[in-house]
């Protein structure tokens, strides 16, 4: 392995840490994502320098999250991993079962909690109109992801990694208003 692919899959062991899962977890996504074929535990333990124990049980995890998909070789008893063809629906899909648990028990909390508190009320409500809208907008934009031809998919990402002309847009103007710093803000 060379030295920026070894950086790259360390990278990726910190990100899904600091999601609360393993850094082997997503030592193990990153080598996946960086390799081309299915790969067998024992080759995957060998290649992050770790237990198969410990790539048996973090593959079962991201198999569970939908990350990773366990595949078969005609003659051969061993099981392999890839990278779920479909990761993005699954990882979002993921996410928004949980928004929507949290959603759940917020709008249990404020029901339970009724009047006691204007300013908990209030805030419960804030909360809750929150989540909701993150819900419904990533749900939106997974149909929309979903609806799209591979094609179009790539074509959105290549054009979205295009360096922007540093020529400004025009945009509309804004009444502003010099703060006690001599700073201009937005006038309310």
């Amino acid at each position: 392995m060379n030295a920026v692919t070894s950086r790259l899959i360390e990278q990726f062991g910190v990100i899904l840490q600091n999601e609360g899962y393993s850094r082997v977890a997503g030592r193990l996504f990153g080598l996946l994502l960086l390799s081309e074929h299915p790969r067998a535990l024992g080759e995957l333990a060998d290649e992050l320098a770790v237990t198969k124990a410990s790539v048996s049980t973090n593959a079962r995890l991201l198999e569970h999250l939908g990350i990773v998909e366990r595949v078969g070789r005609s003659g051969d008893r061993q099981d392999y991993y890839i990278i779920s063809p479909d990761i993005l629906a699954r990882t979002v899909e993921q996410r928004l079962a949980r928004w929507q648990r949290l959603l759940d028990v917020i709008g249990a909390t404020r029901a339970a909690v009724g009047g006691q508190s204007e300013v908990i009320k209030a805030r419960l409500e804030e909360l809750e109109a929150a989540h909701r809208f993150t819900l419904d907008s990533m749900a939106a934009a997974l149909a929309h992801w979903r609806s799209m031809p591979r094609s179009a998919r790539v074509a959105t990402q290549r054009n979205a990694t295009k360096p922007r002309s540093r020529t400004p847009r025009s945009t509309p103007a804004v009444a502003t208003k010099t703060t006690r710093r001599g700073l201009r803000a937005p006038a309310r």
